[in-house]
């Protein structure tokens, strides 16, 4: 299990060559067998775990875009279920709060802008 911030994600989709299109339909959520490239990827990250010394964030930012570029190549269906968790389901309620300071806001408004 891993977790990847928005703002990675979006680095990555900005920097990588990988093309992104909307995919039709829903995209089919399930558990996929590893390539060769994320056995091997899966064996690098072996030292970090058992090595004591101090990981720098430069590096876990590299190893992170390393397994985008992995599960790209592996299976786009993953790949997908990994860029869909970065699509926001709730609007953040600072913005809301930041847009709408000056103006009244209704019961009725604020539903529809979080749902």
């Amino acid at each position: 299990m891993f977790s990847i911030k928005d703002d990675l994600l979006k680095s990555f989709l900005s920097t990588s060559d990988i093309k992104v299109s909307k995919p039709e339909g829903e995209i089919k959520t399930g558990v996929y067998r590893m390539n060769e490239f994320l056995v091997a990827f899966a064996h690098s990250l072996k030292p970090y775990f058992f090595d004591h010394s101090v990981v720098h964030p430069g590096q876990l930012r590299l190893k992170v875009m390393e397994l985008l570029y992995d599960v790209a190549e592996c299976n786009r269906n993953m790949f997908l279920q990994i860029l869909q968790l970065h699509e926001p389901i709730r609007t953040d309620i600072r913005n809301v709060m930041e847009q709408h300071y000056a103006s009244p806001v209704s019961i009725c408004t604020l539903f529809t802008t979080f749902y």
